[in-house]
């Protein structure tokens, strides 16, 4: 389950399912915009390799928030 994320968290991305659209495992990003579609959460990541690919919060799988794990940097 990936975490409930907030505008300025640092997330960290873990698994991408979608090779082709793909953010590598690793790559750090800071959610610029959450907005709330029905029962999805979507979010809007400006990721540090300079995609801007959004995520769907019932759809992606591996994400780490930045303020929900210990040792983990929450600034860049």
């Amino acid at each position: 389950m990936n975490p409930v994320l907030k505008v300025g968290e640092r997330v960290r991305c873990v698994l991408m399912k979608d090779d082709e659209l793909s953010v590598p495992p690793g790559t750090w990003g800071k959610v610029q915009k959450v907005t709330q579609i029905g029962d999805t959460t979507h979010y809007q990541i400006e990721w540090e390799n300079g995609s801007s690919l959004a995520l769907l919060s019932d759809v992606v799988a591996g994400l780490e928030s930045a303020s929900a794990k210990p040792g983990l940097p929450k600034e860049t």
